[in-house]
């Protein structure tokens, strides 16, 4: 979970580098002859799934940030 602008900026930067890591893959799926086709599609679903979430995490931040969610927080009765 994203707590503040700096990780959210962080966060955004990694999301940046597996998104372009996802495309270099993908790309070279076709010239690769050295790697099992079963490798290359779990490294490129590992690479979604981490994309997936860091996409969700960003969301749920701005949301947050931008007061777009609201967060109700129900009273427990405390007894000694």
């Amino acid at each position: 979970m994203i707590q503040n602008e700096r990780q959210y900026k962080v966060t955004k930067a990694k999301l940046k580098d597996l998104e372009q890591e996802l495309s270099k893959l993908l790309e070279n799926r076709e010239s690769a002859t050295n790697s099992h086709p079963r490798l290359m599609r779990m490294q490129s679903a590992a690479l979604e799934d981490q994309i997936q979430v860091m996409y969700e995490e960003i969301t749920e931040y701005e949301n947050l940030r931008d007061s777009k969610v609201r967060i109700t927080i129900v009273g427990v009765a405390y007894r000694r």
